[in-house]
């Protein structure tokens, strides 16, 4: 085995760790909502998970992990957000198993994104090389717009 053969599994190993850990936060956060019946405090938990995430991952020294840390936390928000931000097209907080569908197909276009990012070189731009909170926040927002896009999408797609 290569050093890099055995870099890529680690990574891999961890990506699946998190994803596993972002399952867990998804099974919470889906069980509260139920419970809860207020829009406004669903909005609320919803923006605090997404919050909570980038503050943690705010000062991350490789893009690479910025992304892949967004499993935990942010991701399982995002697939939430659509019943709850778009009411008029997702009627209720749709059954776990889609939701659970929806989490796992972003999750593996998560995985894949460093990879994409790396063999393309895009992640050697200047200004997403830096690693600042700005440059980190404007990856983070630019990925949470893009997955909630997804995640609406396949919440279309899977009611059809």
């Amino acid at each position: 085995m290569t050093n890099e053969e055995g870099f890529l599994y680690i990574i891999i190993f961890i990506s699946f760790f998190i994803t596993l850990a972002g399952c867990v936060t998804l099974t919470i956060t889906y069980t509260i909502l139920r419970q809860v019946k207020n829009k406004l405090f669903h909005e609320a938990i919803i923006l605090a998970g997404i919050v909570l995430n980038f503050a943690i991952l705010m000062n991350t020294n490789d893009i690479s992990w910025l992304i892949i840390g967004t499993l935990f936390f942010a991701i399982p928000m995002i697939v939430l957000a659509p019943s709850v931000l778009i009411p008029d097209r997702l009627q209720a907080i749709p059954s776990f198993s889609r939701i659970l569908i929806c989490y796992t197909i972003i999750a593996v276009l998560d995985i894949i994104l460093p990879f994409i990012l790396i063999v393309t070189e895009i992640s050697m731009i200047s200004f997403i090389y830096w690693h600042t909170p700005l440059s980190n926040g404007l990856v983070y927002i630019c990925l949470i717009i893009g997955y909630f896009g997804i995640a609406t999408v396949i919440y279309q797609l899977i009611d059809k």
